[in-house]
Order: structure tokens, then C-alpha cells, then sequence
């Protein structure tokens, strides 16, 4: 009783005074550095309790006793000829015997020594007579420990005459307590010192408060010191005429500051130098103050330079900072420094926290426990005073010093460097972390399981080195720890997705390395999405998908109270997996390096979940749930006991201490049903206490679990049954997000509490607090690059294409006549387009998102971060209500279809993502730049170097714009741009890409290999292509010769959504062709071994790359099988790389022989590509069955031999890297080849081409049959129409059109006959036994089609052919039949002109007659017109038939030299080649010259019109002529331009005089100089007749009637009158 009295009132060991101390902790005081101070405790307390005494050995008989050495009755550690040896022969002594190096004793080894012997002479862990006297450290040349935190004092010495100044400047000092108060002092900016000192006197004034503290100095000479000393707070400073304030780290008051005040510059040094006179009036003159502050360069701030001016060498500088001007260097010119001492900055110094009744208990409590084997899990670590705060040695040894406080970013990670591709295991601790993070960065499994190397033997080592086992060694949640507080927040955010993935628990609750502090790191999880099912939505087959921070989910904590010989770690791990699926999820003893003592990471809370899969039989829970796990021994941290109490469903209380004191778990605010687990088997353990226990904490009987005489399996079976009991009951569910709330109310910081992330979220909620419907804020919001932009990028291409043309001929045709005025019009409606654009201004929304990408780079960083989580939450909260109603739209009402089309049409517009601010940001500065000035506004000029900095910062950047399939050129360019200025402009940029099917783990792949963060998720995720900048480390600059990496990610191919589209294919080879061209290196990504798909989109892309000239480099192509777990794949499939390889060198050469470029024989001569080295088989990403299975560690092993295969060829090879500016020009120049390539990339593969095109050959022989068949039958009846009437003049001209009738329906029967040939033709085709034959059945159909629209179109031409000829002949009788008419009409005006010239007695002159006929003649045109009745002849443009024709054929043809690649002529003499090549044309050109000419004989002669077979004679002429030639596609195209130029001006002219001729009008106008002619014939004809009748008469009846009349005329009266007289 009294020895437990005096234990209870020990005033340092009591639990009383253990709570008085933790009561009110300090929460602001940060501890920069911690001495050794618990060294002494180890030499003395602890070693003598727990270390072997070799004095012990002679109290045993000394007949039991024999030496190992020399054989005498003594022990080892007294024998004078093992202590007179050597070194080396002291260890061969303990190697000969197998003695143990710790005790000098068999059985075992040093590494599980349980008594090491400690050293009478240096007090260290080893046997005396191991002990040897080494040099320190310090004294050995090129060997030292340098001291942590080296921080600075300024010691003076006597100096001379001074001749120097230094960065010394006057400044007003303040608190920022009593802001009212300011003091003038001097300061001295030190860069090489890491703190800041203040003088006590000037705290004093100012009123600043200073916390007391000790500090341990280390001098130069090596000797330490313990000064007292305070630590101020909350000071600031401002320059002395300065209005800005800079706050102050805190620093240490000293008493004084040394310092020469000859040292202080003055106006006079600045005018002693000509280069510094014009600062002088800037530079106060001396002032009477005192040197009061030291500020080190943990203000950076306050020591960046502003300004600098330089002399020449020997000449001193003067440095701008903030705070004024300062002047470094020799005061004045010529003087000679008789200094013969100076200052030394170099003083080492260390805080020494304070002694707690905490960390005593702590050290007391490892020192006295009873080890057993079965118990390594509840070792816990010693904690010393100095680590309890923080570990500054720990951080140094791993390197990570200097990156303490968020200094660790992810690109700094993500750094190309001698580690990421080194799988060598680290050699030095310094190699710890970097190894870690390459393996988590990679999501491999075993990323926690690292250990240093042991590089040296045994052998090597000395005696004291050989017993310390662990000093290489770190346990890895200290590792995690250090890590995460050295890393920036969007590093942590990445390691814990990459933990999450790996299944590992993630801290929760991170402990302050400088204080006692904790933080909740609710940011480092905001990122994280869980898919889940639980078991009451196992039968809808729908799932939960959302953030884990806001999910409701239950949370279960598990703790420790005092010693437990129940693994708790192990247990979690056990009751978190299944039997056939164990996972580490919690860091436990028995992993590699968890026995090593923890010395930083005590009091972290970890947390993991259970997500279940809606399967019965493999769940362990069925509804999520969260485990939080709490390192160290819960009663000395009460902080986070209480709140795991707050925000825990249950805690589980895992003690052998069955009297421990749960009052504080059992308060009001506790909402956490307590559970306590504990162990029959421990000798503590007593039924009785445990009931007194469980009644006196309100304990339930049914809380306490009790492992018994059970297996591991029936435990954790039993203490799962509980969990799911407390889930069942659902009381107690709390968002992540919420429990900042409690971790505030507790003094728990918040990681979202930073200013920076505060500002960021509110940014980000100003653009998504608006959005109700996510396509009408698209739409009213962000209308740029919606469908305005869409229809610009569609006119771009059709301005290269021309491809409509081929559809509204008529249109095309009726508005324009040349290329020219095509591609005008296409750029004046995109000129349309672009102002409709100018005319929307900039929304809302985009206002504010640029001014948040505007912001300093950490709040940029958060804004894009906030904004891409607050918009994914959006989309997928609509999202899933809409998969509901098409859900239930397909279940209920299928027959709807409009609806289903409707929702899905919604669906593919629901994304929304900062890539689409983007977007709109990218159409915004082209807008800009389209305006006629074409210079941007100041407004949007800066924001290409925004997204530049962005890419140089990782973040991925759109290249390809997925939703219009196009590049905005003018942005990209401009950033390409500003990233060049951004970097060194020698930089040089190396492209990998990757390519592969929809959903095959593209992007997955990538963000395992590099770490980087493209968008992942089953179905469509990347659409477009993205980019990532890389940085190489300067060690590989060289060996890879490039400064980046440019990753390439592409969308999936053969996405179901655009299969279904007409340009499905054209939209993936035109993608495929820009990335492979773009990149050195194309990694093919193939799901399992089928490598059919990507074998098609290879053949298109080699073929595209033989059709551009542009395309000039030789990519390396490696191929990527997923999927594939069999470790005999690369064997096994052999076979098939070859038959792969075949069929690729046959597309290949079939694509070169229709490229008319036979060279390329291979696959290999186009794409670098090695079937056996560059074929990979990744095994399946995940170990098990999601949600809760891990990345398979197979996954990221083989992933990472990829990468450094890969990596290693690119150091190896001959790649031509290009500068960013060249990077442009060449993105330039392939899209525009892209754009311009019309016909390629709308064939599935090279293969088909081949076939098609040899279908397609065979198709136009049997068009061509088939119209010349049509043409000679219409020639014919032409020919019976034309001489219908004139050889039988008793046919009546109205059967005519009787005849035109069976003529038409004859033509039908013809057409139709002809059309089964070629239907015939087509299938006898489609059933041969030919390689060539593997067409799919829609090219079938689509000539079957063509043959109908053949067979329609030419019904149409016979039918206006033959009622065009019935016209023309029907018009010929109408004509002859007018000119009979107005025959008579003429001698009936003859008659009557002559008889009113008769009466007028008038003679009509010529030319009065021909007035007479001209006025007499207009009515008759209009009499026969009106009889005429008949329309004139149509004109008929042969331009259709040759539409694409830009040539007209007049010039003379010249071959160019462009024409032909190099590789054609590089053996020739190219002089000679072309004159061949000349005269070849101009023979062909001449024959087909006189082919023209004999159809226009003929036209003339059988007085025919042109038709369309004659171009096509004329094609095939060339086609026959070149096919002997080595001619270019090129130069055969341009050659065909140039006769069909010439044939259809002749054709045309041609066809307008037939029409001429044949015309009925202008027939019967021909006939008006024969009518009149005819007119003055008869007239002419019908007087000279009346005038001799009027001379016969006058001569022969005039005087025969008068001597009638006068010899008759009188007897005839006489007897007429002798007549009536007699009546």
C-alpha cells in the first residue's frame, strides 16, 4: 500500500499530475528543434534496468564459467586476450563462436538480444570490451553530422578598421498585440541563418510577449551549451518609409545583437561608387538606434530581392528588399581591409521543450513492460520529451529538413529522376521517402513495405555499428506521418486517393510535429469517390456513388487504453478482410519495419471503410461502415479520444488494464456506444474486475468481447458480429464534412480552415450555386464553344474537304464557278459565325472563373480543385436521377422512344467540368483574335500564360476539343507559346501518347505509370485529347535529351455512342492519325490479347501517314496487352505477334502500292516497332473483387517495368526532340494535313481499303458497260426520231409521241436488265473464295444502292435524251410547216403592196421595201411564235460531270517537283527524272487532245450532244497511260485536272452550238433573209408582170376593142333603138 501510495503522489509519475499538465495544453507553441535530452536518461535509467551487467557474470561459480577466447575459468567480458586483440580479430573470435554481439553470449544474435551489456567507458549499448576509442567526427576531413536547424547568432571579435557594408536596414518594429506601439531599430537580413532573433530590450518596448525557453548552442569549435532564452511571437516589421507590414516568424530573444555599426551603409558608401549614386537619396543617413533584429531566412519575404545593381568585380552590390536598400561589399574604393577577424553566422541552435509528467510515464512504462513474443503488437515506442513534440533528427535523417511545413509538391514528386526509374531498394534513409512515394504514386501494393539496403557485411561494420540493427530503419506510419507534413495540400490529396486505392488506411487525425495539436485532414480526403451496393439495392442492381466526405456513414473507432496483448492493428486488418482476400489495411507489427518503436507518429488517427458489393456471399458487412484507428495509448490523448467519442457510432476499447478509467469516454457529449475488448489469456486479467469495471463505466455485459481459448478466426468472427449490430442500428451517421464542426469544438484544426482553400470553395461556389439545369447553363453561360463553335469547326473542315460539294451539286453549282468562290463563301459564313460570337458577351460566369484562375498560385490551385468537385458532385447528382428515369423508361414504357432518345440525349450533354471553361475560355481569346485588327484586347491577353503556368504545374490541359473534334489553333498556339517563354527556351519536349479502345484502362494506365491525374471511369471518360508537361531532373536532361515529358491522353475508341454515326470511323483515325504523328513514342493500349480493333486504327493511321507529306517523323509504337495474368503470355503469343505483324505488312505494302510509294514494304519502315521488345502483358488492376479490393501489386509492378523499359529507350535512342515552339508548328502542320485528308480516314483499315478499292475498280468497269450499253440504245433511237417522217412520208408526225412512249418503256426494261448485271456482277463478286473478299455487308449495300441511284439517274437522263430529240424533231415539222403558212402570207402582202402602190401611183425604193418587210415581218414572228408554242432548247453545264475541277485547261501543264517525295527522287537525277516525266504528260495530254477531237467530230457530224462518257473516256485514257509509269498520285491527279480542264471548255461550246442548231426559234429566224429575199423576188416578180398586161392591153386589146366597139356599137344602138320603138 504505501509503495502504491507514494506511486499516486509522485509529482512527476501520477495520473493527477498527468491530467494537470494535458488540462491545458499549449496549442500555439511550436517547438522548432528538440536536443537529445532523453540520452542521458537512456545511459542511466533505462540502460541500467534493461541492460545485461556484465559484473553479474563472476558472482556464478567459476567451475561453470569457461572464456571462448583463451579457454580459463573466466568470463569473455574479463579476459585479457580478447581485450588485448585487435578489432578484426575480435570479430573473427565472435564469429568463430557465434556469440552475440550485444552480450557476448550463444543462442542468438544481437538484433534479439533482450540484455545488451552497456559500456564502462562511453555508456552505449555494446560490451566494454567491444568498446574502441574513434576520432570524432568532427575531426575526421570530409566526415561530419550536421546539426539540425542550423540556426544563427551573429558572434563579433575585435575587427580592425572597418571596410565593408552589409544588408543592414532600418526598420519600425512592432506586435501585432500592440500594434500602437513601434520601436526603430536596425536590422540585419541574414540569408544563411533559418531564424529570427530580436533584442530583449526592444521586446520590451514594444510590448511584445516572450514565452521562456531553453536553447542548446553548438559552437564551431564543437563544444554545446544550455542558454536561457524566449520565444517571441506575433512581431512584424515595416520598411522605414514603408507602409506595408511583414509579419515575423517567431523568433528568439537574445540580449544582444553583435554587430559593427561601421558595417551599417550610408548615403556616403552608395556616392563612392559611380554605379550606386542614384540610390544614395533612397539611403538613410546613420541613425541613433541599435541593431534589434536578425531576421533569418525563415522570412523569406522580408529577403527577396526586389531590385539589384551590379559593378564589376571587385565592386560591392546593392540589394532592393521590401523593407529598403542595403548596400554588400567594400565601403569605399582603394581602401585596404585591415580586418583580421569577422562574423561567423554559423552557431547551431535547438529549443529544449519542456519535461512533462506525460512523456515521463510514457518512457517509464516501455521501460519496465515484460516482453513476450506473442505480444510484439502492444510494444509502444519510448516517448521522449523531445519527441513528443516533434522529431527534427527524424526529419533530417530523411532528408526532408528542409521541405518541413507543405514545402513537398506534387510535381516536384512527379519529377522524372534517377528514382522513378530505379527499382534498387533505398540504400540510406535519405532514400526512404522518395522510394515510398515513387511506389504509392504508382499505387503499388507494397509501397509500406520498405526497408534501407544493408549495403555493408557484417564484416565491414565496427562492434558498436553491429548492435544497432534499426538505425536504418523506420517504422512506416512515422514515415507516412513525416510525409504528409512535409507535403502541400494537393500532395496529400494525391496520397491518399493512391492509399484509398491501395486499400490502406488514411490518416484522419494528423499530429502536429511541432505542437501537440492534431488536424482533421478533411481536405486530403475531399477527393475521394466510393461506389458501393448495399444489400437493400442489391436487387435494382443500382449502386451509391458520391464522396466519401458526404456520405452518411457510420463510423466505429477502435482504441488502445494502457497495454494490450490483443494485436489490435492485426485484428482490424482480420475483421476488414476476407479469408481468401487478406489485406493489410492497418500498419501492424509483423509488416516489414512495424516493430520498429514509432517516434512521431503516436496519437494519429487512421481510417479506413468497409464498402460492400451488394454480394451476400462475399460481403462482411452489408452496409458501409468506417473504421478509425488510433495509434498509441489512448489515455495520453485525450483530444482525440473525445472527439472519436463525438463523432464514433462505438468505440472498442482494446485494455488488459480491467481497472481502467473510462469516465472521460462516458461523458454527456459522448454519443458512442462503448465496447471493451480484452483477453483471458493475459495475466491481468479477472472476471470480478471486469464486472466491477463494466458496472462502474456503465458498461453492458453484452459490450464486453472476450477472446478465450479461440483461434484468431472465431475472435474476429465474434467482434464482427458486434460491428454489424452497431451499424444495424443506424443511431449515430455523421458526414465527414460535419465533423469539422467537432474537431473545432475540441481545438482540432481543420485543414479547410486555410485562407487560401476558404477563398478557393467561394470562388468556386459563385460559378455552381447558380446551376439549376446543367445544358441551360451550358448553354446561357457558355455559349462560345457550344454550337456556334461546333458549326465553325464543321466549316473548317469543309473549307479543307469540300465534301458537300458532292451533295448539292446543283447548289454548289448555281453560286459558284471555282474552288475560290467556294471556299469564299465557307469563309465569310465562318466570318458570320465568329461575329455572332464577338456579339455574346462574357457571362457571368466565366467573369468569375477568370478572375479565380487570376488568383496567386495556391488559391488558383484550390479554386480549379473546388471547382472540378463541386461540378462532379452536380453531374452526378443529376446524373443518377436521370440513369433512374431511362431506367425506368426501358422497364415500363419501351415503346416510348422519343422519350428514351430524349434521356439519353440528356445524358451524353450532362457532363460539365472545368475542361469546358476552358473551352470557353480558349473560344473567347479566338473570338479575340478574329476581330480584323487581329491583335487580342489587353483583357484576354493574359490568359494563354495562365494556362500555360497551369501546365507547367501538372495540371492536364486540352489539346483536342472532344465534343467539336478541333483544335482551337490560335489558343493552343498561344500557349505553346507562353509556355516557352515560361521555361528555358533550350528546353526540349518529349510526347509519349497513348491510344486504345473505349474502356480498356488508358488512362489508368498513365496515372499509374507517371502519377498524373487524367479523368478515370468505366464508360466514356477522356473525350478530346489532354496533355501533361512532365519535368526531367537535370541528372537525366542529358541522357534523354529533353527538359519534359509531354503525356498525350486520348479518348476511347469505338465508343458505342459513336458507332452508330456515318463518321465514326472518320472521328478515331482522324484522332489517331494527330497523336501518333504528334509523339516519339504511342503506347497501344489492348484489353486482353485481341488486338483486332487497334490493328485497324494502325492501318489507317500508316496509310494517312503515306498520304501527308507532313507527316516526317518515325514514331515508336509499343503495344500494351491488359488484362493478361499469365506469366506466359509474351511466350505463348508469339505466334500472334507475328501474324500481326504479317497482316500489318500487308496493309502496309497495299497502302504503298495505292499510294504509288512501293518503297515501304513493312509496317517497320513507317512505325518503329519491335514485336518481341515492345510487347507488354499487364496483368488485371484490381486483387479481388471492387469496391474493397486493392490495386494488384502484379498491376503496378509490370507497369513500372514499362516505364522504365520505356524510359531506358528513350535514353538509348536517336529521337530528335523538338522546342515547344516546334512542338507548335509541327501540331500546326499534321492537323492541317489532317484536316485536308478527305477520303482515308472514312475506311475501317487498310485492308478493306485494299479491297474496296479493288471492288470498286471492278464497280466502275460494270458502270461503264452499262452506260455505254444505255448510250448506244439512245444513239439509235435518237437517230429513229431524227429521221422520223422523212423516210416514209405517209407516217402522220402525231404517232410520234405514241412511239416515245414504247421508246421510254423500252428504255425501262433496258435500264432495268442492265441494272441485274451489275446486281448479278456484285454478288458473284461477294461469293468468291478471295483473301481480298472481306468487306463488311454494308459496302455491298452501298453499291447495290449506287447501282439503283445509277440505273434512276440514267432513266432520267434517257428519258429527257429522247424527249429532248422527239422536241427537237417536232419542232423541225412545226418549223416547216410555218415556213408553208407564211409562204402564202408573203404573196398575199406582195399583192396587196402592189396594188396600194398601183393606186398611188408610187414607186417603193429598196430600202423602203425592206422597212415594208420588217414592220410586215414582226407580226409574223409573233404569229409564229404563238404557233411555234414550243420552249426554247435548255442549256446543259457539262461542269457537274468535272465539278472538282479547278483547272481550265488553258495553260500549259508543267510537272512540279513537290510532287514527288524525296525518297522517290534521292537516287535519281532528278534534272533528267523530270523531263521523263514532262514528255510522258505531254504525250498523254496530246493523245488525249486528239481523242477530243474526234468527239467533237462526231458531235458535229451525226448532230449529237455531248454526254458524260466522254470525260470518262478521257479518265481512263490517263489511267491506261500511267499505269506503266512511275508517276505520283499527285502528279496523275493534277495531270487529270489539266485534259478535263481542256475537254469541258471544248464540250461546252460544243454542246452550245448543237443547241444552236437545233433550236425551232432560231430556225425560223434563220429563215427571215430567205423570206425576204423571196418578198422582193415576188414582188419584184408580180410587177414586171402588170406592167405587160397594161402594155398588151394599151397595144393589142385597147385598139381591138375600139374598132369593135366602133364597128359594132352603132348598128347595135341602131337596132336597139328600131327594137324598143316597135313595142
Amino acid at each position: 500500500m504505501a509503495q502504491e501510495a507514494e506511486i499516486a503522489c509522485n509529482p512527476m509519475t501520477s495520473l493527477n499530475a498527468l491530467k494537470l499538465v494535458e488540462e491545458k495544453p499549449s496549442r500555439d507553441i511550436k517547438h522548432p528543434q528538440a536536443n537529445a535530452f532523453i540520452t542521458d536518461i537512456k545511459a542511466t535509467e533505462s540502460a541500467q534496468k534493461n541492460s545485461f551487467n556484465e559484473n553479474n557474470v563472476s558472482n556464478t561459480s567459476p567451475n561453470s564459467i569457461k572464456c571462448t577466447c583463451c579457454g580459463e575459468g573466466h568470463s569473455i567480458h574479463k579476459c585479457q586476450t580478447f581485450a588485448s586483440k585487435p578489432a578484426k580479430d575480435k570479430r573473427q573470435v565472435i564469429f568463430d563462436n557465434k556469440l552475440c554481439f550485444g552480450c557476448l553470449r550463444k543462442g542468438h544474435n544481437s538484433k534479439d538480444c533482450k540484455q545488451k551489456a552497456t559500456c564502462g567507458m562511453c555508456k552505449k549499448r555494446h560490451p566494454t570490451a567491444l568498446h574502441e576509442d574513434r576520432p570524432p567526427a568532427d575531426s575526421v576531413p570530409g566526415v561530419g553530422r550536421v546539426e539540425e536547424e542550423a540556426s544563427s547568432l551573429s558572434c563579433c571579435v575585435d575587427r580592425g578598421d572597418g571596410g565593408s557594408t552589409s544588408m543592414i536596414v532600418p526598420v519600425w518594429i512592432s506586435s501585432t498585440m500592440t500594434p500602437e506601439t513601434e520601436s526603430l531599430a536596425y536590422a540585419l537580413l541574414d540569408t544563411q541563418s533559418s531564424n529570427t532573433f530580436v533584442d530583449q530590450e526592444v521586446c520590451q518596448m514594444i510590448g511584445a510577449s516572450a514565452e521562456p525557453v531553453k536553447l542548446k548552442l553548438t559552437t564551431m569549435m564543437g563544444k554545446d551549451s544550455i542558454i536561457q532564452s524566449a520565444r517571441v511571437s506575433s512581431l512584424r516589421v515595416r520598411g522605414l518609409s514603408s507602409k506595408d507590414w511583414i509579419n515575423l516568424p517567431p523568433a528568439y530573444a537574445r540580449d544582444v545583437i553583435p554587430l559593427e555599426r561601421s558595417h551599417i551603409p550610408t548615403p556616403k558608401t552608395a556616392k563612392r561608387w559611380n554605379h550606386l549614386k542614384g540610390i544614395a537619396p533612397e539611403i538613410p543617413e546613420l541613425m541613433d538606434c541599435k541593431v534589434g533584429l536578425l531576421i533569418g531566412y525563415d522570412c523569406s519575404r522580408a529577403l527577396a530581392p526586389c531590385s539589384v545593381i551590379t559593378g564589376r568585380d571587385d565592386e560591392p552590390y546593392a540589394i532592393r528588399t521590401d523593407l529598403g536598400w542595403s548596400i554588400v561589399g567594400k565601403s569605399s574604393q582603394g581602401a585596404k581591409s585591415t580586418e583580421i577577424t569577422g562574423l561567423c553566422h554559423r552557431i547551431a541552435v535547438k529549443e529544449l521543450p519542456p519535461l512533462t509528467p506525460a512523456t515521463v510515464i510514457k518512457a517509464l512504462e516501455f521501460d519496465f513492460r515484460d516482453h513476450k513474443p506473442h505480444e510484439r503488437e502492444i510494444v509502444t515506442p519510448t516517448l521522449t520529451p523531445e519527441l513528443m513534440v516533434g522529431d527534427p533528427e527524424l526529419l533530417s535523417s530523411l532528408g526532408l529538413g528542409d521541405l518541413h511545413g507543405g514545402k513537398l509538391t506534387l510535381s516536384s514528386v512527379l519529377e522524372i529522376n534517377s528514382n522513378t526509374v530505379s527499382d534498387k531498394p533505398a540504400q540510406s534513409l535519405e532514400q526512404l521517402p522518395w522510394t515510398f512515394l515513387r511506389k504509392l504514386m504508382m499505387s503499388n501494393l507494397n509501397a509500406r513495405n520498405i526497408k534501407c539496403a544493408q549495403d555493408q557485411t557484417m564484416y565491414n561494420c565496427s562492434f558498436t555499428d553491429a548492435n544497432d540493427d534499426d538505425s536504418d530503419a523506420i517504422n512506416p506510419l512515422d514515415l507516412i506521418t513525416a510525409l504528409f507534413h512535409c507535403s502541400d495540400p494537393f500532395l496529400q490529396q494525391e496520397m491518399v486517393s493512391k492509399m484509398s486505392l491501395c486499400q490502406f488506411a488514411v490518416p484522419l487525425l494528423l499530429p502536429n510535429c511541432d505542437t501537440q495539436q492534431s488536424t482533421l485532414m478533411l481536405w486530403a480526403m475531399r477527393d475521394l469517390v466510393k461506389k458501393f451496393r448495399p444489400h437493400f439495392l442489391a436487387g435494382d442492381r443500382t449502386f451509391v456513388e458520391g464522396r466519401i466526405v458526404e456520405m452518411d456513414i457510420p463510423m466505429v473507432s477502435f482504441v488502445r487504453l494502457g497495454e494490450s496483448s490483443l494485436p489490435k492493428s492485426q485484428t482490424l486488418n482480420k475483421l476488414l478482410s476476407n479469408p481468401h482476400q487478406h489485406n493489410d489495411t492497418f500498419v501492424h507489427q509483423d509488416m516489414k519495419c512495424g516493430d520498429v518503436p514509432r517516434r512521431i507518429s503516436d496519437g494519429l488517427v487512421e481510417v479506413s471503410w468497409y464498402l460492400p458489393s451488394g454480394n451476400t456471399n462475399i460481403d462482411l458487412f452489408t452496409q458501409p461502415v468506417a473504421m478509425a484507428n488510433l495509434r498509441g495509448d489512448g489515455r495520453l490523448f485525450e483530444t482525440q479520444m473525445s472527439f472519436l467519442c463525438r463523432i464514433s457510432a462505438a468505440v472498442y476499447i482494446f485494455s488488459d488494464n480491467l481497472e481502467v478509467d473510462l469516465s472521460t469516454l462516458n461523458n454527456r457529449e459522448s454519443r458512442a456506444e462503448l465496447f471493451l475488448v480484452t483477453n483471458s489469456q493475459s495475466k491481468t486479467f479477472n472476471i470480478e474486475t471486469l464486472r466491477d469495471t463494466c458496472m462502474k463505466n456503465e458498461v453492458k455485459e453484452t459490450n464486453v468481447i472476450i477472446k478465450k481459448k479461440q483461434n484468431d478466426a472465431e475472435f474476429v468472427k465474434a467482434l464482427r458480429f458486434h460491428v454489424n449490430g452497431v451499424i444495424g442500428k443506424i443511431l449515430i451517421k455523421m458526414k465527414m464534412e460535419d465533423m469539422a464542426a467537432v474537431a473545432r469544438s475540441v481545438d482540432i484544426l481543420v485543414d479547410e480552415d486555410c485562407t487560401e482553400c476558404t477563398n478557393g470553395r467561394a470562388n468556386a461556389e459563385g460559378i455552381t450555386g447558380s446551376i439549376q439545369d446543367v445544358v441551360e447553363f451550358k448553354k446561357d453561360q457558355l455559349p462560345l464553344h457550344g454550337e456556334i463553335w461546333k458549326q465553325i469547326s464543321q466549316i473548317e473542315k469543309e473549307r479543307c474537304r469540300l465534301r458537300n460539294v458532292d451533295k448539292d451539286i446543283e447548289g454548289y453549282k448555281s453560286s459558284f464557278k471555282t474552288k475560290e468562290d467556294i471556299e469564299g463563301s465557307l469563309k465569310k459564313t465562318q466570318e458570320t459565325l465568329r461575329k455572332e460570337q464577338e456579339q455574346k458577351t462574357v457571362s457571368e460566369a466565366m467573369g468569375k472563373f477568370t478572375a479565380g484562375i487570376s488568383e496567386s498560385g495556391t488559391q488558383r490551385h484550390y479554386f480549379l480543385k473546388w471547382l472540378k468537385i463541386l461540378l462532379d458532385n452536380l453531374s452526378r447528382h443529376n446524373l443518377s436521377t436521370l440513369r433512374e428515369q431511362y431506367k425506368d423508361c426501358c422497364r415500363n414504357t419501351p415503346q416510348n422512344k422519343e422519350l428514351i432518345a430524349d434521356l439519353d440525349e440528356q445524358i451524353s450533354n450532362l457532363s460539365l467540368g472545368p475542361e469546358h471553361f476552358f473551352r470557353e475560355l480558349g473560344q473567347i481569346y479566338e473570338c479575340a483574335c478574329s476581330l480584323p485588327e487581329n491583335n487580342p484586347p489587353r483583357q484576354v491577353q493574359h490568359l494563354p500564360r495562365l494556362c500555360a503556368q497551369m501546365l507547367l504545374d501538372g495540371f492536364p490541359v486540352e489539346l483536342v476539343d472532344g465534343d467539336a473534334s478541333n483544335i482551337p489553333m490560335k489558343w493552343i498556339k498561344e500557349v505553346l507559346t507562353q509556355l516557352h517563354q515560361l521555361v528555358d527556351t533550350n528546353s526540349k519536349i518529349l510526347v509519349l501518347t497513348v491510344l486504345g479502345v473505349q474502356s480498356t484502362g488508358k488512362s489508368t494506365l498513365l496515372n499509374t505509370m507517371f502519377g498524373v491525374q487524367f479523368a478515370v471511369s468505366s464508360g466514356r471518360c477522356t473525350r478530346g485529347a489532354f496533355m501533361v508537361l512532365i519535368k526531367v531532373s537535370e541528372e537525366l536532361k542529358y541522357g534523354l535529351k529533353g527538359d519534359f515529358i509531354m503525356v498525350i491522353d486520348t479518348e476511347g475508341f469505338k465508343s458505342p455512342k459513336l458507332a452508330a454515326l456515318d463518321t465514326s470511323y472518320e472521328h478515331d483515325n482522324e484522332l489517331a492519325t494527330l497523336v501518333i504523328g504528334l509523339s516519339d513514342i504511342t503506347i497501344i493500349n489492348i484489353a486482353m490479347e485481341n488486338s483486332t480493333e487497334m490493328k485497324d486504327i494502325l492501318q489507317i493511321v500508316v496509310h494517312a501517314f503515306l498520304r501527308m507529306k507532313e507527316v516526317g517523323k518515325k514514331p515508336r509504337c509499343l503495344f500494351v496487352h491488359q488484362n493478361v495474368s499469365d506469366m506466359s503470355a509474351h511466350d505463348s503469343n508469339m505466334r500472334d505477334r507475328k501474324k500481326l505483324m504479317e497482316e500489318l505488312d500487308e496493309m502496309t505494302r497495299a497502302a504503298a502500292k495505292m499510294e504509288k510509294n512501293e518503297k515501304y514494304a513493312k509496317f517497320t519502315d513507317v512505325m518503329d516497332h519491335d514485336p518481341d521488345k515492345d510487347s507488354y502483358y499487364i496483368p488485371g488492376l484490381w486483387h479481388g473483387t471492387p469496391p474493397m479490393a486493392p490495386v494488384n501489386a502484379g498491376y503496378t509492378e509490370a507497369v513500372f517495368e514499362l516505364k522504365k523499359n520505356l524510359i531506358g529507350s528513350l535514353q538509348t535512342s536517336d529521337i530528335r526532340n523538338n522546342y515547344a515552339t516546334e512542338f507548335l508548328e509541327w501540331t500546326q502542320g499534321l492537323w492541317n494535313a489532317v484536316k485536308f485528308e478527305n477520303f482515308i480516314f472514312n475506311i475501317r483499315n487498310s485492308l478493306v481499303l485494299d479491297a474496296y478499292t479493288d471492288l470498286c475498280t471492278q464497280y466502275n468497269t460494270w458502270e461503264l458497260i452499262f452506260k455505254f450499253e444505255i448510250i448506244y440504245w439512245l444513239i439509235t433511237k435518237e437517230t429513229m426520231i431524227s429521221n422520223f417522217g422523212v423516210t416514209d412520208r405517209n407516217v402522220q408526225m402525231n404517232l410520234l409521241r405514241d412511239e416515245l412512249k414504247e421508246w421510254i418503256h423500252e428504255a425501262s426494261e433496258k435500264l432495268h436488265a442492265e441494272e441485274k448485271t451489275i446486281l448479278s456482277n456484285l454478288d458473284d463478286y461477294f461469293q468468291k473464295e478471295d483473301s481480298k473478299v472481306c468487306l463488311e455487308d454494308k459496302y455491298r449495300q452501298h453499291l447495290r444502292t449506287s447501282a439503283n441511284s445509277l440505273k434512276q439517274q440514267m432513266e432520267k437522263s434517257v428519258n429527257q435524251s429522247l424527249e429532248k430529240a422527239v422536241e427537237i424533231r417536232e419542232g423541225i415539222e412545226k418549223v416547216k410547216k410555218i415556213k408553208q403558212k407564211q409562204m402564202y402570207t408573203i404573196e398575199k402582202k406582195v399583192c396587196e403592196l402592189l396594188q396600194e402602190c398601183r393606186e398611188k401611183k408610187e414607186e417603193l425604193s429598196e430600202d423602203e421595201l425592206t422597212r415594208v418587210f420588217e414592220k410586215m415581218w414582226e407580226g409574223m414572228w409573233e404569229g409564229m411564235m404563238s404557233e411555234l408554242s414550243s420552249p426554247r432548247l435548255q442549256e446543259t453545264d457539262v461542269y457537274p460531270d468535272v465539278h472538282h475541277l479547278i483547272s481550265s485547261g488553258q495553260e500549259k501543264f508543267i510537272v512540279q517537283s513537290d510532287w514527288f517525295g524525296r525518297s522517290a527522287t534521292k537516287d535519281l537525277n532528278k534534272h533528267h527524272f523530270f523531263e521523263q516525266i514532262q514528255e510522258i504528260c505531254d504525250g498523254i495530254i496530246k493523245h488525249c487532245d486528239n481523242l477530243i477531237s474526234d468527239n467533237l467530230s462526231d458531235i458535229k457530224r451525226n448532230n449529237t450532244d455531248y454526254h458524260e462518257t466522254y470525260i470518262r473516256d478521257l479518265l481512263k485514257v490517263v489511267d491506261d497511260q500511267v499505269k506503266d509509269h512511275q508517276i505520283s498520285s499527285e502528279c496523275e491527279a493534277s495531270l487529270k485536272v489539266h485534259v478535263c480542264g481542256r475537254a469541258v471548255r471544248l464540250f461546252q461550246e460544243a454542246h452550245k452550238e448543237i443547241n444552236v442548231r437545233n433550236d425551232p426559234q432560231n430556225l425560223l429566224m434563220e429563215s427571215k433573209p430567205i423570206y425576204l429575199e423571196k418578198f422582193l423576188e415576188s414582188l419584184s416578180e408580180k410587177d414586171q408582170y402588170q406592167k405587160r398586161a397594161e402594155q398588151f392591153t394599151e397595144t393589142c386589146v385597147k385598139p381591138a376593142v375600139k374598132d369593135y366597139v366602133s364597128k359594132h356599137l352603132g348598128q347595135a344602138i341602131a337596132d336597139h333603138m328600131r327594137k324598143g320603138e316597135k313595142k
